[in-house]
């Protein structure tokens, strides 16, 4: 009986480790694509900053 009871906390503290783990891999994942937007969305308003600098008004 104290074996089983041994197993069960065993189990349970490695799925809180693997829990655990799995939601600091989803919360680096999360920062990953976030930063890769943000570099997105910075790239497609550099022409627009050029075309607004560049531009001149026609005559």
């Amino acid at each position: 009986m104290l074996k089983a009871l041994l197993a069960r906390v065993s189990f349970l503290r490695h799925r809180a480790l693997a829990l655990s783990n799995r939601n600091d891999q989803l919360k680096a994942d999360s920062d990953e694509r976030r930063e890769r937007w943000n570099q997105v969305i910075a790239e497609h308003q550099k022409p627009l900053d050029q075309q607004k600098g560049t531009s001149a008004p026609r005559k």
